[in-house]
């Protein structure tokens, strides 16, 4: 019984451990790559101009999350949980210039006040609100 017990705490353990390696995983594959907006959950992508062209990248030595939209860059910190499986964006800014579609950019940017988790699915990342929906979708920047 005691042997049976022992085996059932080592498995149990080990799969402990491989459901936070994976999730480290998932965290070290975000955080390295350049992100492309394939689609943004409140905006239907037809009436969002250039949508490849909005981007999502991490610089983890700063906690800064950057990228761009449709012509204006933009900015924020970030703080990942790595037990809570959390993501979180604060302190958001971008630059200011004329945008012919303001609205679809600033759609865009209104999602980070929102996100609070991550999927990874193969190239693809979903970020996600409290309640679990998919705010958007990116597909890692394959550099030509």
């Amino acid at each position: 019984m005691k042997k049976i017990n022992l085996f059932a705490i080592a498995m149990l353990s080990m799969f402990a451990i491989s459901c936070g390696t994976s999730f480290q995983d998932d965290t070290n594959t975000l955080l390295v790559n350049e992100w492309k907006l394939s689609k943004l959950a409140s905006v239907e992508n037809v009436n969002m101009p250039e949508v490849d062209s909005y981007t999502l990248s991490f610089d983890t030595v700063e906690n800064r999350a950057f990228g761009k939209g449709n012509c204006n860059r933009y900015f924020a910190s970030y703080k990942l949980d790595v037990e809570n499986k959390t993501i979180k964006f604060s302190n958001p800014g971008s630059t200011m210039m004329m945008c012919q579609n303001d609205n679809a950019e600033s759609q865009f940017l209104s999602i980070f006040d929102s996100i609070d988790s991550f999927r990874l699915n193969g190239e693809e990342v979903e970020v996600l609100s409290n309640d679990g929906k998919v705010l958007a979708i990116f597909t890692k920047n394959i550099a030509d």
